[in-house]
């Protein structure tokens, strides 16, 4: 399966919003299309195998639901969705920048970046 697509599909429908490709292959620009803006052009990381990772180790935490790798991308599509359309003022948005990377001890996070005010989170 393409997580990545999947995800993609999920907040074009859910959130209205658009993704361009950036400057490397697993970065992707984010716009809206349903006239919510940001503060700043949003920069979401995602790495096929990287999203994989994470969605295999988040969903060893739901082995007692019937499908755990769909209930760990869907819990995943809602929380990019949350970031990505919450309202920080003045109908902006003020992520700067969400997505997947490795850290120091190996693992795959999910990472939130906003505008200084609101600051950076790692959200699992």
């Amino acid at each position: 399966m393409d997580y990545r697509r999947e995800i993609f599909s999920y907040l074009e429908r859910s959130e209205g919003l658009v993704f361009t490709p950036g400057r490397r292959s697993d970065q992707f620009i984010v716009s809206s299309n349903s006239g919510g803006g940001f503060l700043y052009e949003p920069v979401l990381t995602v790495a096929e195998d990287l999203l994989e990772e994470y969605l295999r180790d988040y969903s060893q935490d739901l082995l007692d639901h019937p499908d755990p790798m769909a209930d760990a991308l869907s819990m995943t599509e809602i929380h990019m969705a949350e970031y990505l359309g919450t309202d920080h003022g003045d109908g902006l948005n003020a992520t700067v920048a969400l997505g997947f990377r490795r850290v120091r001890r190996g693992k795959v996070e999910f990472f939130l970046e906003q505008a200084p005010q609101w600051g950076t989170t790692n959200v699992r």
